[in-house]
């Protein structure tokens, strides 16, 4: 997934000033390079925590994942919709 690993990537998105517009509530991610995915949770507070997904795999023939990867886009849609109202 490009020249830096994915938790290092967490590590910088972490550190970085106003990641989020509403930092009591948790924030979500994905890496990406096209094929594979990976999905975070961000939690900000004294010590900002994080949780990733299992990488889903789109190029896995004949069992690929990508309805699991579209499930979790809705679900998280969603969630952006019913925390903008």
């Amino acid at each position: 997934m490009g020249s830096i690993h994915p938790r290092r990537k967490l590590v910088l998105i972490v550190r970085s000033k106003g990641f989020s517009p509403h930092p009591k509530q948790p924030s979500f991610g994905m890496i990406s390079n096209g094929g594979s995915f990976l999905f975070v949770k961000l939690v900000q507070g004294q010590i900002p925590q994080y949780a990733t997904s299992s990488q889903f795999d789109l190029r896995r023939k004949p069992d690929n994942d990508l309805y699991s990867v579209l499930s979790i886009l809705k679900h998280l849609g969603e969630l952006t919709q019913t925390n903008s109202n």
